[in-house]
């Protein structure tokens, strides 16, 4: 009976958090001594793992365990499984960031790394000092990835199609500056504006908010350069007559973090774009998720309370954008 249904294909909790703790130490002896069993055991336990999934799951290089990518495929679902255990084992259904294990998956837009990423980092570790964060680019497929379960939250502009699937939170407005050098004039005027060459960000999706606005202008921005993200564009700004048009957070962000020698300096946009509005997409499956609700609360609370000051939108211009409602 138990054959016919699979259970004698069950992977023994133990084996499970073996594959955890191997992913995290790198060591057989490492994650022996975690989990308070034998290095001839913790060996025996692998030794199964790979007989078991038909792979070596990790490989001596270096004087360290390696994962094969098919390990960094089974170990998300290991921890899962074994969060899901340990939830049900509390029998109440809350969950204990300060010792949950469980890893979070976030697609968010480029330059959130340089936005949120520090202030996010920060806040789980204080909160959760043992949960991992996943962070990844913001892709065509996330509204798949959501779907699938393959992420846990994505930051996205608010469109209709995606409130009415999704769960959603806002995020708030914000609106736009011009990244330089300070090389150039302190004031940046239209006129300026105009005249000047441009670096466009790409892949991102308020780009796109950008380029709608100033495409409906009698004249065409000037660009020289395009580039897949903000990654290294202080430097690519720095003693040139180069302007980057950026939302307020982003810039001001870059502008902050770039090394003085590089001399950024923001201004504000003087074309007057809609600011963008940011939500936080999550599945139904996951609304009622103990651990996912103290994630997207976390999000949220650093998203829109730590925020830059000058991420408000700017006198004058008017969203066109579709607005995220709270869900």
């Amino acid at each position: 009976m138990d054959s016919a249904h699979g259970w004698d294909r069950l992977v023994p909790i133990g084996q499970l958090q073996l594959l955890d703790a191997l992913h995290t130490t790198r060591r057989v002896t490492h994650a022996a001594a975690l989990l308070g069993i034998s290095q001839p055991t913790a060996s025996q336990w692998l030794s199964r793992l790979r007989h078991h999934f038909g792979d070596e799951l990790f490989v001596r290089a270096g004087g360290i365990m390696q994962p094969t990518p098919r390990a960094e495929e089974l170990v998300q679902t290991a921890r899962e499984a074994l969060e899901a255990l340990r939830t049900l084992a509390a029998g109440s259904g809350e969950f204990d960031p300060t010792a949950s294990q469980r890893t979070f998956r976030l697609q968010s837009p480029d330059g959130t790394h340089v936005t949120l990423l520090p202030r996010l980092h920060r806040a789980m570790r204080r909160e959760a000092p043992q949960v991992r964060l996943e962070m990844l680019p913001l892709t065509d497929n996330a509204a798949d990835d959501l779907r699938t379960g393959q992420i846990d939250l994505a930051l996205m502009l608010a469109t209709p199609a995606l409130q009415r699937e999704f769960r959603s939170r806002p995020l708030g407005e914000q609106g736009w500056v011009c990244l330089r050098s300070q090389d150039n004039a302190t004031a940046l005027t239209l006129e300026q504006y105009r005249a000047a060459a441009h670096v466009n960000v790409t892949r991102s999706g308020w780009s796109e908010v950008l380029a709608v606005r100033l495409a409906a202008e009698p004249w065409q921005r000037y660009v020289v350069l395009d580039i897949p993200g903000v990654l290294g564009l202080p430097e690519v700004l720095s003693g040139s007559d180069l302007i980057a048009t950026l939302p307020v957070e982003i810039g001001t962000s870059l502008a902050r973090t770039a090394a003085p020698s590089l001399n950024m300096v923001v201004n504000p946009c003087p074309v007057s774009v809609p600011p963008i509005t940011a939500c936080a997409f999550w599945s139904h499956r996951h609304q009622s998720d103990p651990g996912h609700r103290w994630f997207r609360e976390l999000v949220t609370t650093v998203m829109t309370t730590e925020s830059s000051p000058t991420s408000s939108t700017p006198t004058g211009a008017r969203s066109s954008a579709s607005h995220c409602t709270a869900s």
